[in-house]
């Protein structure tokens, strides 16, 4: 009976979720291929800069909106306490303006570049509104209602697509319009999820040393999920930080337009796994180990099987954006990345906020972030190479993958999974041959040794089909 009731609920949070994910492919395949082709290549890179910026804003938030999704994640949205949830909101939003008040004039008088000092401006007011705006959809993520966090992206990113077509029409010179109207497009999806919640957020402000103690409880609770996931994009970010300061920012350009093409398939991964959480909370542990063993199963068998999309995407790609052409011999080394963090986002970080170990993910995603450090200094100071900071983010990616599926596999008594032996040596086999083979040549021989892999595992996708099938007749 709960498996039936979490696939049912499940099902239809993931659909909707999905499409909101396939309107935001839509927008990555816009901003990608579009805006490189406006833009020339240093104004793009402007523009990578302020979305590399922009990411790290939701550290800002102190672990306030994590604790609030841990907290009260399987509540249902009317057992809430509305009081609590809307004076939390007003007094989060009180010290994000105070930090940007503080803080910009700094940041503008730190450098000289008139392109630096405007995208510090937005990045300030984009703080604000994305914070506000990510509050609200955790809460109602929480309450098991992701269909209204999931809506506030569609209007967000459809918002911004016709944007986009405005500007493929008037093709301006500067990287302004499109940083400027990202921020305009996070309002209005504040604005949608501001009215959807208006019974909390305008809801009686209860007393401010009330409200700040129950803050500060959330905080403590989500303040390592924060770090965690502060870390885990600095184990990628560090590298890109290194380019900008050693190569520039044209080649920070060029690495950014290979991690976004990257992110395509790890944005999918992302909404399925905001999805899985607060639906495994609702369900028995035995049914939680279960899940968890056939969904570890099953996504190595798929994950691997994206690598196989690199030689087409190469073509399309070097006929459509020639001048980038640096940005795919990177995509080599990056691709592999979905492989092993789109594990990690879909399984391990969702069973270690399911089983409260945000400690531990936090611990992981430290040694991993460490690693990148050394690896990454030694490719950017000694080595001095875009390509061998961009294997030491992969080493990382892969290393934290292999230790948090260690680390659950014993917290849940299960046995390791093999396949993950298959997953590096043909991630490994992939660079190998994209390096020092030409594409087609790449592309041939690893279909074949994936077609070997799913041949040698053949029996146990026959079992994992037959479970699925059954929980779809269900």
């Amino acid at each position: 009976m709960a498996d039936k009731q979490f696939g049912k609920r499940f099902t239809n949070n993931l659909v909707i979720a999905l499409l909101a994910q396939s309107l935001s492919y839509v927008f990555s395949v816009l901003m990608s291929l579009i805006v490189p082709k406006v833009l020339v290549l240093e104004q793009y890179s402007y523009w990578q800069l302020f979305v590399f910026y922009s990411t790290y804003v939701g550290l800002f938030h102190l672990g306030l909106s994590d604790g609030v999704y841990l907290k009260h994640g399987g509540t249902e949205l009317k057992n809430l306490d509305k009081g609590s949830i809307g004076s939390q909101y007003k007094l989060m939003v009180l010290w994000l303006s105070i930090i940007c008040v503080c803080t910009l004039p700094v940041l503008i008088h730190s450098t000289d570049n008139a392109e630096r000092q405007y995208i510090w401006i937005l990045v300030a007011i984009y703080l604000v509104v994305a914070n506000a705006t990510w509050y609200l959809g955790y809460v109602f993520q929480a309450a098991n209602q992701t269909s209204v966090y999931s809506t506030s992206v569609i209007l967000s990113k459809a918002s911004y697509i016709l944007f986009i077509f405005v500007m493929l029409i008037v093709r301006p010179a500067s990287f302004r319009p499109f940083a400027s109207f990202y921020v305009v497009a996070q309002g209005i999806a504040l604005l949608y999820v501001v009215y959807k919640g208006r019974s909390f957020v305008f809801y009686k402000m209860q007393p401010m040393r009330a409200t700040i103690k129950e803050a500060f409880s959330n905080i403590l609770i989500g303040i390592n999920l924060t770090i965690s996931n502060l870390a885990s994009s600095l184990i990628l970010g560090i590298g890109r930080v290194m380019i900008d300061r050693t190569s520039g920012v044209v080649n920070f350009g060029l690495l950014s337009l290979a991690i976004t093409i990257t992110n395509f398939f790890l944005q999918l991964i992302a909404q399925v796994s905001m999805v899985l959480f607060p639906a495994l909370r609702q369900i028995n542990e035995e049914s939680v180990k279960s899940i968890f063993e056939k969904t570890r199963f099953g996504i190595s068998y798929l994950f691997t099987s994206i690598l196989i999309l690199y030689a087409p995407l190469k073509f399309i790609l070097l006929w459509w954006l020639p001048q980038y052409a640096e940005s795919f011999k990177y995509l080599a080394f990056l691709l592999p990345i979905c492989v092993f963090d789109g594990k990690m986002q879909l399984l391990f970080n969702t069973y270690m906020k399911v089983l409260r170990k945000e400690r531990i993910l936090l611990l992981i995603n430290l040694i991993s972030l460490g690693l990148s450090v050394l690896l990454c200094s030694i490719g950017a100071y000694i080595i001095g190479d875009i390509v061998a900071i961009t294997l030491a983010m992969m080493i990382s990616i892969v290393m934290r993958s292999i230790l948090s599926n260690v680390y659950l596999s014993n917290v849940m008594g299960v046995a390791l999974d093999k396949n993950t032996i298959s997953e590096v040596g043909l991630s490994a086999l992939f660079v190998f041959l994209n390096v020092f083979t030409s594409t087609i040549v790449a592309f041939l021989i690893y279909v074949m040794a994936y077609v070997i892999y799913i041949f040698v595992v053949r029996n146990e996708i026959k079992k994992l089909l037959v479970v699925i099938q059954q929980r779809l007749i269900r």
